[in-house]
Parts: structure tokens; sequence; C-alpha cells
């Protein structure tokens, strides 16, 4: 039992549809109420999985998020890694591709930040400039 109005919930999956019930302690006894919600989190639509000789001059793009309170783009030589771009948090659904070594294939991870404090990742996109 608690008196608090709200919990973190941690880490949840994403892009699901998730059940909860609340319980509520009355006078007359105990009542719940139960909702479903689902966990969006963004990803690249451009460029996209496995794309090859891809031009650099288009930005890194993705789909606003709703309750998204930022976002975070890593590119790097191996997969989650951030040695290429490490955007830091921004709220714009674009990113610059500047300074992309040609020819190697490179690995982005688009962070999604919910306005409830969690970050979650969308899967890794495997790309060559």
């Amino acid at each position: 039992e608690t008196q608090a109005t709200s919990r973190f919930g941690g880490v949840l999956p994403a892009n699901q549809t998730l059940y909860a019930r609340v319980w509520t302690k009355l006078s007359s006894g105990w009542v719940y109420n139960d909702t479903q919600f689902a966990t969006v989190l963004a990803t690249l639509t451009y460029p996209v999985q496995n794309a090859v000789d891809i031009g650099t001059s288009a930005p890194f793009t993705w789909a606003p998020v709703p309750n998204a309170y930022r976002y975070y783009l890593y590119v790097g030589n191996t997969p989650g890694s951030n040695n290429v771009i490490n955007s830091g948090e921004i709220t714009q659904t674009a990113y610059p591709m500047t300074s992309l070594p040609v020819g190697t294939t490179l690995y982005a991870t688009l962070w999604t930040k919910l306005n409830n404090g969690c970050w979650t990742a969308a899967p890794v996109v495997t790309f060559r400039p």
C-alpha cells in the first residue's frame, strides 16, 4: 500500500500494448480500475536498414513520438557506439549527417526519452554512406 499517486515503472518494453490495474482502498473496501496503453519509440526513417551508398546531404530523420521529451542519436563503428555522432539530448526529429566516413559500415541507435523520464532505444540501423 502507498499514498503516492504515481510510481516509476522502470524500463518498459517498446512498441507493445501493456495493461495495468490500479487498486484504490476506500472506506467501503478495495476497488480497481483497468487501463491499457502502448509504448512507442522513435525509429529512423532515413537512412533505412542496410542502406548503401547513401548521400550525406540529407539528415537523419524520424517521426515524432507522442509524449517524447527528448531524442538522442548515436552513430558509431560498432552497434551501440557513438564515436562518429553523439547528438546529445535534442528535441528535433532530424540531425545532420556530418563528417561520416564514406564506404564504412556504420550503426545508428536512436533513443527516445519519454516525458516520464524513461529512455528506450530503437533497433540499431546498419548503413553505409
